[in-house]
């Protein structure tokens, strides 16, 4: 929500070497939906010109994840987003797809 970002660098990608990576990547309950949280992500995506951004998580997670990609599509912003499904209990199904639109 705050816009906060930080470069990673191998010093600050070491305290969290074989950690699993959820501390470094955080977590949060809060869903963006099409609330304020997402207008400011994509701003946040638009201007700090982001190449890309991965979101892992399970499936409320990606319903997120598919929104800020279509806004981002809808507004011609370059950031390409993808998501990684991933969950507590390993139970997500798999499904890839592919669209040139993106």
């Amino acid at each position: 929500e705050n816009g906060w970002i930080t470069d990673l660098d191998r010093k600050r990608l070491s305290l969290y070497l074989n950690q699993g990576g959820m501390d470094l990547l955080g977590r949060s309950a809060t869903a963006l939906g099409r609330g304020q949280s997402l207008w400011k992500c994509v701003q946040v995506l638009e201007e700090h010109k982001f190449d890309g951004l991965v979101v892992v998580g399970g499936v409320g997670t990606h319903a997120d994840t598919c929104l800020l990609a279509e806004m981002c599509h809808s507004m011609q912003i370059s950031t390409r987003v993808v998501g990684i499904p991933a969950g507590v209990q390993s139970d997500i199904p798999v499904l890839f797809f592919f669209s040139e639109k993106f």
